[in-house]
C-alpha cells in the first residue's frame, strides 16, 4: 500500500457541517431515509430483481458469504440492502464517530484511518470527505470491496479498499500504522461474545470486574490492535449488553487501551422491521481502566426513583438498589433451591415510607419491589415461613449484610 504523506486539510468543524455532509451523501446515493418496512420493501420490489430479493430474504439470518455477495451485487443493490437496511442507526453512528475522530486525530499530519468490515463503503467515504483523509477499508467480501470502490469514485472520496479480514490489516497497511480504526456492527465477528450472565456474584459490578480481568482478545482482535499506532484509538458500534461491555474492556486492555467511558453513547434506532440498540465505544490509550462499578453505572444509566408501587427488574432493579442510602436492612437470606444451579439472595429493607424487597440470583436475575410500610408484618411472615426442600442461610441483620 502506498504511504500517505500529504498534509490533511480539514473540512469545517461542527456537527451541523457533518450532518449536512451525511444527508447529502445519503441523498446522492439514494439511500432510503425511511425505515418503515412496507415502504422499504416496496422500493426493493420496484428496483431489484424479484428472484435476488427472495434469495436474499432466505439468507438474511445466516450471515453467509452468499448473503453478503447478494447484498453488494452492485452499487444500487448495496444502497438498498446494506446501507438502506440500517440508515437510521448508520446516521447516528457516523455523527458520533466523526466528532471523536476530529478530536483524536487533530494535529496529526496525514492521519491514516482504517475501517474493518466496510460493507457498502458509505461510512469510509463519509469519513474521508469529512476529514479529507485517506481511509483504508477492508472487507472479506469481494463484492463489498467492489461497491466500496464505486461509492468512493462517485463521491470523490479517498478510499483504498482491499479484500481482507481484521488480522490482515497489518499486511495491507504495509509498514504503516493506523491512527484510528473503526468498525460498525463488525466487532461481534472480530471479538465474538463469550460470556453470559452466569457468575458467582450477586452484584453486576463484581461480575463485570471479573470479566474485564479474565477476558482475552481473539487472534483476530489482537492482530487488528497491532495495526494501530501506539497513540491510536479504536472506535466501534455494535449490539450491546452489560457483560459484553466488560468483556470488550478486557480484550483491548492488553494493547494499552481502555474504554473511554465519557465517549460511550447508547444508540437506538430502526433497522428495517425492528428497533435495535447499539453501544458506541471509543478505546483510547489515554483512558484509565474503568472499574466494574463504573462500567455498570455507565451502562445502567440514571437510577430509577423508588416509591410505593415501584416494580423493577434486571439492570434497573440493581441500579435502583445501589442508589438507595440509609436503608434499614431487616432480613437478608441466601436460598438454595433443589435442582437449580443458582442460589438467590433475598433481602427485606425499610426505607422512608416504604418496605423494599430485593432479589438477586447469580444467573443475573434482579427484582425490586416497594410496598407500603403497613405490609411489613405480612412480608416478614413470608420471609420467615420455611419452604420445603429449600436450604436457607441467614446472612445477618444490619447494613453489613449487603
Amino acid at each position: 500500500m502506498a504511504k500517505h504523506t500529504h498534509a490533511a486539510k480539514r473540512a469545517p468543524v461542527g456537527s451541523d457541517t457533518d450532518r449536512a455532509l451525511v444527508n447529502r451523501v445519503f441523498s446522492q446515493l439514494r439511500i432510503p431515509g425511511s425505515q418503515n418496512l412496507a415502504q422499504w420493501r416496496s422500493r426493493c420490489l420496484s428496483e431489484l430483481d424479484s428472484e435476488l430479493l427472495a434469495r436474499w430474504d432466505a439468507l438474511r439470518d445466516q450471515s453467509s458469504a452468499e448473503f453478503y455477495d447478494l447484498s453488494h451485487r452492485d452499487l444500487p443493490t448495496s444502497m438498498l440492502l446494506s446501507a438502506g437496511l440500517r440508515s437510521d442507526l448508520g446516521r447516528q453512528e457516523l455523527m458520533w464517530l466523526l466528532s471523536r475522530l476530529r478530536r483524536d486525530t487533530a494535529g496529526r499530519e496525514s492521519p491514516l484511518i482504517a475501517e474493518v468490515g466496510c460493507g457498502s463503503g458509505v461510512a469510509a467515504a463519509i469519513v474521508s470527505l469529512a476529514l479529507n483523509v485517506t481511509v483504508v477499508a477492508i472487507d472479506e467480501s469481494p463484492a463489498a470491496v467492489s461497491v466500496t470502490t464505486a461509492v468512493a469514485r462517485v463521491l470523490g472520496a479517498q478510499v483504498d479498499a482491499h479484500v481482507g479480514r481484521a488480522e490482515d490489516l497489518t499486511n495491507i497497511l504495509d509498514g504503516s500504522r493506523a491512527d484510528a480504526i473503526f468498525l460498525f456492527s463488525t466487532m461481534r465477528y472480530v471479538q465474538p461474545h463469550k460470556h453470559g450472565h452466569e457468575s458467582k456474584y450477586y452484584s453486576w459490578s463484581q461480575h463485570l470486574q471479573a470479566i474485564s480481568e479474565e477476558a482475552k482478545p481473539t487472534v483476530e482482535c489482537a492482530a487488528m490492535l497491532e495495526a494501530l499506532d501506539p497513540d491510536g484509538g479504536l472506535y466501534f458500534s455494535d449490539v450491546e449488553c452489560i457483560d459484553r461491555t466488560a468483556e470488550l474492556e478486557g480484550c483491548v486492555a492488553p494493547s494499552g487501551r481502555h474504554l473511554a467511558l465519557a465517549d460511550y453513547k447508547h444508540l437506538s434506532g430502526h433497522v428495517v422491521g425492528r428497533e435495535e440498540t447499539h453501544g458506541a465505544f471509543a478505546c483510547t490509550p489515554d483512558a484509565s481502566a474503568p472499574t466494574g462499578l463504573q462500567l455498570f453505572e455507565r451502562f445502567a444509566g440514571v437510577a430509577p426513583q423508588v416509591r410505593v408501587g415501584t416494580r423493577l427488574t434486571g439492570i434497573a432493579a440493581e441500579r435502583a438498589r445501589m442508589s438507595l442510602d440509609g436503608l434499614e436492612l431487616i432480613r437478608a437470606v441466601e436460598l438454595t433451591f433443589p435442582g437449580y444451579s443458582y442460589p438467590r439472595r433475598s433481602e427485606l429493607s425499610r426505607g422512608p415510607g416504604y418496605v423494599l424487597t430485593y432479589r438477586a440470583e447469580q444467573s443475573g436475575l434482579r427484582e425490586l419491589s416497594a410496598f407500603p410500610t403497613r405490609e411489613l408484618a405480612r412480608i416478614l411472615a413470608e420471609y420467615d415461613e420455611p419452604v420445603p426442600g429449600v436450604c436457607e442461610k441467614q446472612l445477618g441483620v444490619g447494613a453489613e449484610a449487603w
